[in-house]
This record gives structure tokens, C-alpha cells and sequence, in this order.
């Protein structure tokens, strides 16, 4: 041994390869003249800096500024755990409760097209679970469902509730998406004055779809609205029908501009039957004014003799007559015995609203007066002699006089809001009104149906392909029923299923 070297020599030599801390915090300043600026996080952008460097503040400010780039860079002793200090976030006063919050998640998910399994998404979980805590609720995929299914039943109810007593018009067609096959079943009618569409069935179909099993599935979906065949008004189904002489139309727009003008009004929310009618006439109008172009001829052939098949529709025939566009004094649009027929669809279709009506205390009391009434007369005739005045018109009779009195009204010009024209006969004319509204509101296009399936793609994608049925169907149900949902949930009583779920 070197005489020269003490004891100590060796440890002083086993620690000249290790680093101070204060050699590592110096890598971490960068020197700006005398000033010495935070360089440990350059993704920070910290701001702290000194005027004149002090390496023991720069490592404490380090450790407690910056304790996971610290710890990496080796400024914690052996041992030493870099603080973790918990993130103090300020409380904020808010106006929510668990149905808003169920509310939203349930319109991000049937709206918004969102998966179920967003409740458990990390992103939505940090919004929702503190909230969720605050408000002493729970929200998981299971429980989604839960609401889901019960907010579809109570749009379900409300829409049974809207049809009750009324007759109503059906809409039916089909689609597939993602090798699933769904059945798509419109409603609408009159309410408060105006045409509602709703959706009450998108049912998936398994089995192979032949006529007789598509029939009793449509009548199993209306009869889950407590609805019977006697409410029928019309059905209108997607027949495929084609117009093969319109293939021509591509190369000559003069032909194809009115056709397309009528198609376009045509694809509107609702146009009444009487509309359609009028729309189509018009593109006859419009090409019979190019008597040179080959095609008009034939297109026009084509169009009418439509327009005569619509025509012999009980439907069309009974909002054609009770459009003064169509029907009016001296109209030369309906022949005598057409005209009879047409009186006996109204009157019947006036006796099918009276019987879908409820029966009430009133009504039988009013009935058992009248019979009372007869009876008495019956017994002051027998003993006084005689015979009653039977010019007395009754409510019937007035009603058939009304119905056959439009042939005497004035014509009206074909932009006519014939909508409107009934409106203000509610009062004046309350039984001719209410089949008016039945009549008036049939559909005549597809249009809320296909709108549907286009709904339909965007709630099954191929990231959801794996929903259930009646999951598909409770999402669709809320989506196409927006109006429906946004009434329901003011009441809806969240916390009864929260707890369920």
C-alpha cells in the first residue's frame, strides 16, 4: 500500500463516479447571464427563474414543481418517494340532477349514435363520475339499458294514448343494414290540428319474410298500441313500383324538369292527397306545352294513366271531394254515380269515428233522455191522439245534407290551403271536419319511413353491430320520437330504475 494513501482514499474513489445532486439539477438550469431559468419540463413551460442561481432552491423546486422529472433524473435520494401532492379542484356550484344526466347520456346515445359503452369510456367517465357521485346515482352499459327500455315504453304509451279513438293511416317498408334485416312501421294522423308522424315499430325480422308472417307481425306491433283493424284508414306500402319510360328522361332535361320539380314536393314531410294529386297534374300541364319533344307524349300517357289509377283509390276519391279545388259547384271532376259512391265512403267513414269514440256517463244519459223522451211521446200520442211533427231534422240528416251541399261550393284556386279551409270549419262543420282530418291526413309518399331506415344506418354502424334487438328498436324508438321523449322526461322517475340498475 502507498504510505501516501489513508484509509478514506477508497471511498473516496468508489464515489467519484457518482454524481452530485447538486451536478444533476445544474443539467436541468439554463444559465441566461446571471438569471437561471426552469429547464426540467420543456413541455411545461415553466416560468420560474432566479436572479442569481441557488442550486439548493433549484432542487427543491424541482422535487416539489416537477416530481416525476426529478425522480427520473435522479435528484430524490435513495429511498425517497417524490411527493404526490393530490389535485385540489375548485368546487363550482351547478344546476343538475339525475334525470338531466340521464337525459343527456340517453340523447348521446340515441341522437348522437353513441355506443352504450360510453358510460365506461375513460374521457366520459371522468365527466360523469363525479357527477354521478354528487347526485348518489349509477351509470353502466346494464343500466343504459334499463332506461332505455323504460323510456321506450312510456313513448310507446303516449303514442297509443295520441290513437286512441281516432282512425289512423299506416306506412310500412323494409331495409337491411349489416345483413340485418329490419321492418320499419309508420303511423299517422290528425292531433290538435296538425299531421303527426310517428315511429312505432323498427323491428328486426329473423325469419323469412312471406306475407303471411309479415302480416302478423304488423298486426302484433299495432295491437302492442291496443290498436284494431277497425282504426284502419289506409295502408300504405313500398311496392317497388318503377317508371320505366323515365329512363329517357336523363337526355332531355326539358322533359325531366318538370318530373323532377314534382318529385322533389313529392319527398316533403307530408303532402296530402289532394297535393299529390295537384303535383302530378301540374307535370302533365308543364309537358303537354312541348308538343315537339318525342318523349312528352309518352310521359304524359304514363302520368295519367297514374293518375286514373289513383283516382279509383277510396282514399284519394274522398279528399279529391272534399278539396274545392277539385269539387265545387258545376265541377265537371267526379260523375253523378261517382259522386254517390264518394257521399257513402264519407258517411261511413264519419259512423267508424262516432264508433271508436268512448262511450261516458254523459252520453248514456243523453241516450236514455232521448229514449224516455220517445216513450213518453209514444204514451201522450195514444192518449191525447194525433201524430209528432217529424220535420225536425235530425243530426244525421243534416250531416248527409252537408256532405252532399260541397258540390255547391265555389272553386278555389290550386294554392289553396285546403288544410286550412277545414280548420275553420271545425265549429261550423264539426262532423265533415273530423273526417276531413282523418282524410286529409293520410300519407301519400314514403318519405318518414325511408327517413327512418336512413336513422336506422346511423345507429347500427359496423362498431354496433352487436346491438340486441330490443335494444336497436328502444334506441330508434327515442331517435325518430324526439317531440314524445322531450315530453316524457320532465316526469320521468329516473331514480326508480337508477337503483335497479
Amino acid at each position: 500500500m502507498d504510505p501516501q494513501e489513508g484509509p478514506s482514499s477508497g471511498k473516496r474513489k468508489r464515489s467519484e463516479g457518482k454524481r452530485t445532486l447538486q451536478q444533476i439539477a445544474s443539467e436541468f438550469i439554463f444559465m441566461d447571464g446571471a438569471a437561471a431559468h426552469c429547464r426540467i419540463e420543456p413541455a411545461s413551460k415553466c416560468h420560474y427563474v432566479q436572479a442569481t442561481r441557488d442550486i439548493g432552491n433549484y432542487i427543491r423546486h424541482f422535487r416539489l414543481k416537477h416530481p416525476e422529472a426529478a425522480n427520473n433524473a435522479g435528484l430524490f435520494k435513495e429511498g425517497e418517494a417524490p411527493e404526490r401532492k393530490p389535485r385540489v379542484i375548485p368546487k363550482s356550484p351547478i344546476a343538475i340532477d339525475g334525470r338531466l344526466v340521464l337525459e343527456a347520456v340517453l340523447k348521446l346515445v340515441a341522437y348522437h349514435n353513441l355506443p352504450l359503452a360510453c358510460v365506461e369510456w375513460e374521457g366520459f367517465k371522468l365527466l360523469l363520475d363525479p357527477l354521478a357521485a354528487a347526485l348518489a346515482i349509477s351509470l353502466s352499459r346494464n343500466g343504459l339499458k334499463t332506461h332505455l327500455k323504460s323510456t321506450s315504453d312510456r313513448i310507446r304509451e303516449a303514442i297509443a294514448n295520441e290513437m286512441r279513438y281516432k282512425l289512423i293511416s299506416v306506412k310500412i317498408d323494409s331495409a337491411s343494414r349489416l345483413n340485418r334485416h329490419v321492418l320499419g312501421i309508420n303511423v299517422q294522423y290528425a292531433l290538435n290540428g296538425k299531421v303527426v308522424i310517428r315511429t312505432i315499430g323498427m323491428i328486426e325480422i329473423k325469419e323469412r319474410q312471406t306475407a303471411g308472417f309479415l302480416k302478423a307481425k304488423i298486426l302484433e306491433v299495432l295491437g302492442s298500441y291496443d290498436v284494431s283493424i277497425e282504426q284502419f284508414f289506409s295502408i300504405t306500402v313500398d311496392n317497388g313500383v318503377t317508371n320505366d319510360n323515365w329512363i329517357f328522361i336523363e337526355h332531355y332535361v326539358q322533359a325531366f324538369k318538370p318530373l323532377y320539380v314534382c318529385t322533389k314536393k313529392l319527398q316533403e314531410k307530408h303532402v296530402s292527397l289532394p297535393d299529390f294529386y295537384l303535383y302530378w297534374l301540374k307535370a302533365i300541364s308543364e309537358l303537354s306545352n312541348f308538343p315537339s319533344n318525342p318523349f312528352a307524349p309518352q310521359l304524359i300517357k304514363s302520368l295519367t294513366r297514374r293518375l286514373e289509377a289513383l283516382k279509383t283509390s277510396r282514399a284519394f276519391q274522398m279528399a279529391l271531394y272534399l278539396d274545392p279545388r277539385f269539387n265545387f259547384l258545376n265541377s265537371k271532376f267526379f260523375k253523378v254515380e261517382e259522386k254517390l259512391a264518394i257521399q257513402g265512403y264519407i258517411i261511413d267513414t264519419y259512423e267508424r269515428i262516432q264508433k271508436l269514440k268512448p262511450m261516458n256517463g254523459t252520453d248514456d244519459a243523453e241516450q236514455s233522455g232521448t229514449s224516455q223522451h220517445s216513450q213518453f211521446d209514444d204514451f201522450l200520442t195514444e192518449m191525447l191522439g194525433g201524430s209528432l211533427d217529424d220535420s225536425t231534422t235530425s243530426d244525421t240528416t243534416t250531416f248527409i245534407q252537408q256532405v252532399k251541399a260541397l258540390d255547391g261550393e265555389p272553386r278555389q284556386g290550386f294554392s289553396h290551403n285546403v288544410w286550412e279551409y277545414w280548420m275553420r270549419r271545425q265549429k261550423t262543420h264539426p262532423e265533415l271536419f273530423a273526417v276531413a282530418m282523418v282524410v286529409l291526413a293520410a300519407p301519400s309518399n314514403q318519405v318518414s319511413v325511408e327517413r327512418a331506415f336512413s336513422g336506422l344506418a346511423l345507429v347500427l354502424s359496423p362498431h354496433r353491430a352487436g346491438l340486441g334487438s330490443e335494444v336497436l328498436e328502444d334506441i330508434l324508438l327515442i331517435k325518430l320520437n324526439r317531440d314524445i321523449f322531450e315530453q316524457i322526461m320532465p316526469s320521468y322517475e329516473w331514480k326508480e330504475f337508477t337503483s335497479a340498475s
